[in-house]
């Protein structure tokens, strides 16, 4: 009996005896996969998040600073569009977490 031969006996024996059926390994791998892919996801949403927070800090203080505004509120021109943009990011990362936790 060849190596091959001897390879191939081998895993058609523990393919067998395993306890877990090859299509039940092909869903959890595909799980898996899943819920790797959206914790990446978060993680890039959070990631752009806290890059619109340094963008709308530098906004806020050239709008005090430099152009000498006296208040800033949500509605101020040069952060209205960025914390829109929050908010939204905001929401993509709830529904990603939640679907997280269906995949789990």
């Amino acid at each position: 009996m060849s190596f091959v031969d001897r390879m191939k006996k081998i895993i058609q024996k523990s393919l067998e005896d395993s306890p877990v059926s090859s299509e039940q390994q092909l869903i959890k791998t595909k799980e898996y996969g899943k819920k790797n892919f959206l914790i990446r996801d978060i993680s890039r949403l959070e990631k752009a998040m806290e890059n619109k927070f340094i963008i709308i800090g530098n906004e806020v203080y050239s709008a005090l600073m430099e152009k000498h505004l006296g208040t800033i509120d949500k509605e101020t021109p040069e952060i209205k569009d960025i914390l829109l943009d929050i908010m939204n990011l905001e929401k993509l990362i709830s529904a990603k977490k939640i679907l997280l936790k269906k995949v789990d």
